[in-house]
């Protein structure tokens, strides 16, 4: 031991050793010394409840069996353990926090989301892009459904929209737990869904939610806020008076007990509507940098001898992509450099169709024929264009079935220049900043990457900002 805190204790605020604080543990008087059998916080809370000495741990202390039910049901649906990113999210989940979930694709991140709809005590919605993706959170919800043992849980009702008016109906009267929908349903359909309290709105994939402004704003309605109140948040120059009117906000907005949870593997916000989630829900919304990922990165050289030809340049790429596809076969993806366009999707299809290859490409198919093409193992390989806006690239979950990526051309971030009076020159937005600064790290020397982390540091605070 070197010292003690005045007021440190977390459970009664009362004076505590560095010592007891390292392991976890309350002071003393809370838990004395002959009481600890280990800090774990389930043990410190069975011993603290015993001895009717819990206080300000309370809250924690029911988190963490809030926590202990989640793992369970998760494990009785997955036959796995929850990763330690979603026991995380699940804490932040049962304190009755808002917050977002930017992650890399495959961390669980709507895995996640859909159990918390289904743990959540009364109304929740979930937010998909598209359509398929409603039809795929509702046959997962009711997978789920069918391997949970509790009987509270089983009895769920999912309720999707897909052109029915029974659906609509269903909705109108609210006979459902957990509704899913798309945004563009939300938008066409707000005064119907603003009527029905929801205490849990899950939106997954949220960057192409953000592209409407629109959109952002209902959705703060549906938490509950008003239009004075967003109005506020969105205030430029505010004033001192201002951040107390919000910080009043946000704590009355605490007690409506309504929380958003938002998910992303490639947020890239482009609109003011930021300040919302920061200034009525305190948390920020960020460009995201991809750091962990289960994914092996490669690549093959390609021996060229005229690289001016174009299409000799693709014929090339085409016949490495041919012997690649041979040997790891069926679940692959194929991305086409964005620079050769659409046309060359079509010429990539050919190509592996003629060698006995299984293939279908995002031109000969809807977003619902290209997933279930995929899931039902009809094809080897499907082929897209490299771009995030390629379905393809967003929304395709079947880990199952998907196995490797295979990009002919290097996949590539482009930072478009505007042309002025000298020249051409590039964007100096604290965005554009940030991004070239992180793509470059790889290049730079150790002092000069010191030098670059400050400057990033330093950019994070603006990168609302457009300019």
């Amino acid at each position: 031991m070197l010292f003690y805190i005045e007021n440190g204790c977390p459970n009664c605020r009362g004076r505590i050793s560095d010592e007891r604080l390292s392991k976890g543990l309350p002071c003393e008087n809370c838990l004395p010394e002959e009481n600890v059998i280990s800090s774990k916080i389930s043990n410190v809370c069975e011993i603290l409840h015993t001895k009717n000495s819990l206080r300000d741990l309370k809250v924690f202390c029911e988190v963490e069996k809030k926590v202990g039910y989640f793992k369970k049901i998760f494990n009785q649906i997955l036959d796995i353990s929850p990763s330690s990113l979603q026991i995380g999210w699940a804490k932040r989940f049962f304190l009755g926090e808002s917050f977002a979930i930017v992650a890399p694709t495959g961390t669980g991140k709507t895995t996640f989301g859909l159990i918390t709809s289904l743990l959540t005590p009364r109304k929740a919605l979930i937010i998909v892009p598209t359509k398929v993706l409603v039809k795929q959170t509702e046959e997962k919800l009711n997978y789920y459904l069918g391997k949970i043992k509790d009987k509270s849980l089983k009895n769920k009702i999912i309720l999707t929209y897909t052109g029915s008016e029974k659906e609509k109906e269903l909705l109108e009267k609210g006979k459902f737990d957990i509704f899913v929908c798309t945004s563009a349903f939300m938008h066409r359909n707000f005064e119907l869904l603003k009527i029905i309290d929801f205490s849990l709105i899950f939106v997954d994939d949220v960057d192409s939610f953000l592209k409407n402004s629109k959109n952002v704003d209902n959705l703060f309605l549906l938490l509950g806020f008003s239009k004075e109140e967003i109005e506020l948040a969105l205030k430029r120059d505010k004033e001192e008076k201002d951040y107390e009117n919000l910080l009043k906000i946000k704590e009355k907005h605490k007690k409506k007990t309504k929380q958003l949870i938002i998910s992303s593997a490639t947020l890239k916000p482009k609109t003011n509507r930021v300040l919302l989630f920061q200034n009525l829900l305190g948390f920020e919304i960020t460009r995201f940098v991809s750091t962990l990922r289960k994914v092996i990165d490669t690549y093959l050289p390609v021996s060229l001898d005229d690289k001016s030809d174009k299409e000799k340049v693709f014929l090339k790429l085409l016949e490495i992509a041919e012997i690649l596809v041979k040997n790891l076969k069926e679940g692959g993806l194929i991305f086409v450099e964005e620079n050769f366009g659409k046309s060359y999707v079509e010429i990539a299809t050919d190509y592996l169709r003629n060698k006995g290859f299984k293939v279908i490409s995002y031109l000969e198919a809807d977003e619902e024929e290209l997933l279930s093409a995929l899931k039902n193992r009809k094809v080897d390989v499907a082929i897209g264009l490299c771009h995030l806006g390629n379905p393809l690239v967003r929304g395709i979950d079947i880990p199952e079935v998907l196995r490797y990526a295979v990009f002919l051309g290097v996949p590539k971030h482009v930072f478009p220049l505007s042309k002025d009076k000298e020249g051409f020159s590039l964007s100096i937005s604290p965005q554009f900043l940030h991004s070239i600064l992180i793509s470059i790290m790889p290049l730079l020397e150790e002092e000069e990457k010191i030098t670059a982390l400050s400057h990033l540091n330093y950019l994070k605070k603006y990168l609302t900002l457009k300019d």
